[in-house]
């Protein structure tokens, strides 16, 4: 009886040390992982920061010690905007302000001159009526 619990206690050391060889592997595993993605991470701050500061995409990719086409196709990958996409938007964005503010213009002109022939209107009817008082007035005696 002695010996079978012996071996027992001998096969419950041998699978801990077991399980706890697997579990030293998934730490190992685990930061190589996290390492990997503080520097996976760390790269694209500075694609973005790079992206954001440079002019065009050669002085971007010569910041980051690789070639214009390899940042522009890695701006494309994770979704950032190169420096030419941000300067198309920007360019877009003013020329649909600028677009914008001559169609309020526009109608603003078209407002205004609606508003004086209102007036126009408005005044030569005045006028007709002021006359036609002036005549209903002679023919009373009134001058």
């Amino acid at each position: 009886m002695y010996s079978l619990l012996l071996q027992f206690f001998w096969i419950i050391v041998i699978v801990d040390f077991f399980i706890l060889a697997v579990m030293l592997l998934f730490m190992v595993n685990a930061r190589i992982t996290l390492q990997r993605h503080i520097v996976d991470t760390r790269f694209f701050m500075n694609v973005v920061h790079a992206a954001q500061k440079s002019t065009t995409s050669a002085e971007a990719g010569a910041k980051l010690d690789i070639t214009a086409e390899e940042f522009s196709e890695l701006c494309k990958t994770k979704g950032i905007d190169s420096p030419e996409v941000r300067k198309e938007k920007k360019e877009m964005i003013e020329k649909k302000k600028k677009d914008e503010e001559n169609r309020i213009m526009e109608e603003e002109a078209l407002w205004r001159a609606e508003q004086e022939k209102i007036i126009e209107e408005h005044r030569v009817t005045q006028e007709a009526e002021a006359r036609e008082r002036k005549e209903r007035l002679k023919k009373f005696g009134f001058r």
